[in-house]
């Protein structure tokens, strides 16, 4: 289990505001060169018109973690999107969207599978996440936690992020009103 706090997160610049890589794997992939087999990253949309980055080749899933966003693919399918409601498209697509945003990120080669979910827990709840996926990863976005394995507990507290590798059992334990977007990868 890794923890990466929020002040060892990258932050860089992209046309509409601004992104921060949470994981990239493998770690010696460069999201620039589109070397790695899944990115997971938060951004903020900042211009009230935006046109996201061409990633021909992945697969994308978005969250919005704040805001509402109208997003369109290819100038023709056009969704609403909600805070924390998962929304999965291809990265080749011509993608435009209007509104102002944070929000959360996996973008992943068509060999791996990747589903995100939001766990929220009231104070002193706790929860058990069973999994085959090679990597859960957890990113705080509200409260804090114990984030516990077979080998390993941490705290965890809003902004960090959680690397869980070939753990089939994560049990979440809250400390206070906690949200959790949970991230599971399967390499095929």
């Amino acid at each position: 289990m890794q923890q990466i706090p929020k002040s060892a997160q990258t932050t860089t610049n992209w046309s509409g505001g601004t992104t921060t890589q949470l994981f990239i794997y493998p770690p010696e992939a460069n999201y620039i060169e589109r070397n790695f087999l899944f990115r997971i990253s938060t951004a903020t949309v900042e211009t009230e018109t935006s046109t996201f980055t061409d990633l021909t080749g992945f697969n994308r899933i978005l969250m919005l973690l704040n805001g509402k966003l109208s997003i369109t693919h290819n100038s023709t399918q056009t969704v609403a999107l909600k805070a924390y409601q998962p929304h999965s498209f291809d990265g080749g697509w011509q993608t435009t969207a209007v509104g102002k945003v944070t929000d959360f990120n996996v973008i992943s080669k068509p060999s791996v599978k990747a589903d995100v979910m939001v766990v929220e827990l009231e104070a002193n709840q706790s929860t058990q996440l069973n999994t085959a996926a090679n990597w859960v990863c957890l990113y705080i976005t509200q409260g804090s936690l114990m984030v516990i394995s077979a080998t390993t507990k941490l705290q965890a507290v809003a902004g960090d992020f959680i690397v869980i590798n070939d753990e089939k059992s994560i049990e979440l334990n809250a400390l206070t009103e906690s949200n959790v977007v949970a991230s599971f990868i399967h390499l095929h």
